[in-house]
């Protein structure tokens, strides 16, 4: 307690590291700052006001333990769900800022001593297009929270190249262990920046090769431990089936091109037009300078390579059925380009501070880091404009729930739902990222529970009437009507486009 207590006394004092933190804050609430605003997913609804034992079951099932456990605390206590999303974002921008902070004091230790890429790389590789996915959830506090916590377990893996105790070796498993138990789509990240640091670290190849044993272990024990215990205690869990491989391996094959596409979060020539550019740079860099080897060239695309297993390789111990490709699902994949420039640069001290390749490199990291800004502002903006959207139908659906109870004196207590032939699951102008943005009246477990949230009832969703099922599925609509609903006694039929 007391070692904590300087500790932390000597960082107050640290005005270098004060100011970091300050800047880091700073480019978080640029680029997150708008989630401080209550926000609204089809999970949210499903959270505040969903069969209870069916979610806390959900996330028990997945092997997300704490996150069931944090859920049912705050469901206990009936806590407002806008308060819990607040906090949320506290949480999340918080993890983040500390995340950012550590992960440069790591690259600046053990890879890069100029100042001003130090600063840029962490948010290069941690702010990376698929981190949007997570603020457009609740859970965006846990998920940036496993960031953290995976960045101090690779702080504790580069501790151990350094010195070779077997104390910082635990502190890894444990961290690890940890973040899976929370949130399982992170943990990749560990792999990632631990090969980066065995690839710089390792002298002699069996050095390299047993480092890569020992962190590859690190990496699986925690994921193992998750599936062995869904496997044992949960039989519809997604991992719970018999092991599949090749049929989950057609699933991921079948969805790569949404990945390297990057999901349309931002163009996708963008975002390897960038990382071609940096990589010819270099190359023109090291041949000019007569400075060219194989070597580095070889750790960048063995690490790019990891980079790819470690986003795809999770998916295939999954039930085939399970398997998604969604930019939180593959966080990782994302940081290629971060941690390819942090290894050329390794390899290329001078590189980033001699001209022309020193301007030419902040000019283009500062239009890749604004244009990705700019992504992220429309998706954020189409965000908030769904939930508003949703609202308004809701409430139009609640006055027509309103009218017909005052007009027949019959309580509407059920609500039966189907879809018409084309379901759409956004509306007309709002950009979809994967499971993101898409209308709380697309899903099973959030369109009726979106319409008590909205209307203050308690309707009670039931299974269709095969008559009404037909009758939706012959239609096509392309907005909402008044011709999708119709009115049984308790039971609201209603038709979803």
């Amino acid at each position: 307690m007391i070692n904590f207590h300087v500790r932390l006394k000597n960082f107050l004092h640290n005005q270098k590291s004060v100011q970091r933190l300050l800047l880091y804050f700073l480019i978080v609430l640029i680029f997150f700052g708008a989630f401080s605003k209550p926000d609204f997913a089809t999970d949210t609804y499903a959270y505040a006001l969903g069969d209870f034992s069916e979610i806390t079951n959900n996330f028990l099932r997945c092997g997300r333990i704490f996150t069931a456990g944090i859920y049912t605390i705050l469901r206990l206590l009936s806590i407002n769900i806008s308060l819990i999303n607040f906090a949320c974002f506290i949480v999340a921008a918080i993890s983040l800022i500390f995340a950012l902070y550590f992960l440069e004091k790591l690259l600046r230790k053990n890879f890069i001593s100029n100042q001003l890429w130090s600063f840029l790389l962490p948010i290069i590789l941690l702010i990376n297009p698929f981190i949007i996915e997570y603020f457009l959830f609740i859970e965006k506090g846990i998920m940036c929270f496993c960031i953290l916590l995976c960045v101090l377990s690779a702080q504790c893996y580069a501790n151990y190249l350094d010195h070779r105790k077997r104390t910082d070796l635990f502190k890894v498993l444990l961290l690890n262990v940890f973040a899976t138990f929370w949130y399982q789509g992170v943990i990749g990240l560990f792999i990632v920046l631990a090969t980066m640091l065995t690839v710089t670290k390792a002298k002699q190849w069996l050095l390299f090769l047993k480092d890569t044993v020992i962190s590859i272990g690190l990496y699986i024990i925690g994921p193992l431990i998750n599936v062995i215990m869904i496997k044992l205690f949960f039989a519809d869990g997604r991992t719970s089936g018999g092991l599949n491989v090749i049929e989950a391996a057609k699933m991921v094959a079948g969805s790569l091109d949404r990945m390297f596409s990057i999901f349309g979060i931002i163009p996708p020539i963008i975002f390897w037009g960038y990382f071609v550019i940096i990589v010819i740079t270099w190359l023109i860099y090291l041949f000019r300078h007569h400075e060219f080897h194989i070597l580095p060239c070889v750790q960048v695309f063995y690490l790019a390579f990891v980079v790819f297993l470690a986003a795809v390789v999770p998916q295939l111990v999954l039930d085939p059925d399970s398997v998604w490709i969604a930019p939180r699902a593959v966080y990782p994949f994302a940081t290629i380009i971060g941690v390819s420039i942090v290894l050329i640069f390794h390899a290329s001290p001078k590189f980033p501070s001699t001209n022309p390749s020193k301007s030419f490199l902040l000019f283009t990291t500062c239009c890749f880091v604004s244009i990705q800004f700019v992504g992220f502002n429309n998706i954020i903006l189409d965000h908030y404009s769904l939930a508003e959207l949703d609202r308004l139908r809701a409430g139009q659906i609640g006055n027509l729930i309103s009218a017909y109870e005052a007009a027949s004196g019959i309580e509407v207590k059920y609500i039966t739902p189907s879809s018409d032939q084309n379901k759409t699951y956004t509306y007309n102008g709002i950009k979809s990222v994967a499971d993101s943005n898409i209308s709380a009246f697309s899903t099973y477990w959030s369109d009726v529970t979106s319409l008590n949230f909205w209307n203050k009832r308690s309707f009670v969703r039931k299974d269709p009437d095969p008559k009404w099922q037909a009758y939706c599925s012959s239609h096509d609509w392309d907005t909402f009507d008044t011709t999708q609903l119709s009115f049984v006694g308790d039971t609201l039929q209603i038709c979803w486009p």
